[in-house]
C-alpha cells in the first residue's frame, strides 16, 4: 500500500503542483471508492457526460486514462476527440465501474494515516499541515470531496473515475 501511494503521489505532485490538501485527499478517495457509485440511470448519467463534454475544450496531448492508483483511472474527457472515444464509450465505462461498490473506510483510513508521511517538498503544504487537514475532515464526518477552486480554476478538471477492469481500450 506504502509503496503505490508513493507512486501517485509522486505521479500527481508533478501532474499538478498546486494540488492542495483537499485535492489529494480527493485523489485517495477516489483510488478507494471509484466515482459515482450514487448512479442508478444510465440515460441521466450518460446525458450528464455529453453536456460537460460540451464545455470542455479539446486537448489533444492529453492522454485518455489518467491512472490514480489502486486499480481506478480517471478518463479524462478533454481527450477524447483525439483518442476517438465518445461520450457514450466514457458512460458505458463510468456506468459499469459505478454500479459496483469498491472500497472500504478502514483501508482509506489507513491510506489517509500514512499519507503526512509521504509528503515531501514536491507539494505546497507539508506532512504536518496534511495531517491536520486529515484530522479536521475526518472529524467533520468526511466521505466525497470536490476540487478546490484554486485546482479548478488551474487545471480544469473533467473526468469520470473508473476501474481499470471497466477499462477499455
Amino acid at each position: 500500500m506504502e509503496n503505490e501511494l508513493r507512486r501517485i503521489l509522486a505521479l500527481h505532485s508533478e501532474l499538478y503542483p498546486e494540488m492542495t490538501e483537499q485535492d489529494l485527499v480527493k485523489l485517495i478517495f477516489q483510488g478507494e471508492f471509484g466515482g459515482g457509485h450514487l448512479l442508478t440511470d444510465f440515460d441521466r448519467c450518460k446525458a450528464w457526460i455529453e453536456q460537460e463534454y460540451r464545455q470542455i475544450p479539446q486537448k489533444p496531448n492529453l492522454p485518455l486514462y489518467e491512472d490514480i492508483g489502486f486499480g481506478f483511472v480517471r478518463i479524462q474527457l478533454a481527450a477524447l476527440d483525439a483518442s476517438g472515444f465518445t461520450p457514450l464509450d466514457v458512460a458505458e465505462q463510468f456506468f459499469a465501474s459505478a454500479s459496483v461498490p469498491y472500497g472500504r473506510e478502514e483501508t482509506y483510513r489507513t491510506k489517509l494515516a500514512l499519507l503526512p508521511h509521504l509528503v515531501d517538498d514536491r507539494f505546497i503544504f507539508t506532512g504536518e499541515q496534511l495531517a491536520a487537514y486529515i484530522e479536521s475532515y475526518l472529524t467533520t464526518g468526511g466521505g466525497m470531496l470536490s476540487h478546490t477552486a484554486t485546482y479548478r480554476q488551474l487545471y480544469t478538471p473533467a473526468y469520470r473515475v473508473i476501474r481499470l477492469a471497466d477499462k477499455k481500450r
